[in-house]
């Protein structure tokens, strides 16, 4: 076991992470390693308001890399982080050149 969890404490048999903030199963259930190219949603990026993906210019609210993915179920926070004025863009497996798949923690 890790130090990250306590001894009784209930902790995910794959990564030995605590349930409460383990991925594994999210990553199960987006099928994150299929090999249908295209097919199989990968997360989200940030675009403008006229739908043109902006993740790593600039004038990016989050300041992540253009290669950084946002978990699926990291989605809804990101929604409520960037406003408004932004739009979450699906990246699908084979679209973007080495992801990174990233957890969006709600600031």
């Amino acid at each position: 076991m890790t130090d990250y969890a306590e001894p009784d404490e209930p902790t995910c048999t794959d990564c030995e992470l605590p349930d409460e903030v383990c991925a594994c199963e999210e990553e199960r259930e987006y099928d994150l390693a299929a090999d249908k190219p295209g097919e199989t949603l990968m997360g989200f990026q940030v675009a403008n308001a006229a739908g043109r993906n902006i993740q790593g210019d600039d004038d990016c609210p989050i300041g992540l890399p253009s290669f950084a993915i946002v978990h699926p179920a990291d989605a809804a926070d990101l929604a409520a982080s960037i406003g408004k004025n932004y739009l979450l863009m699906p990246i699908f497996a084979g679209t973007i050149e080495e992801p990174e798949i990233t957890r969006w923690i709600k600031k």
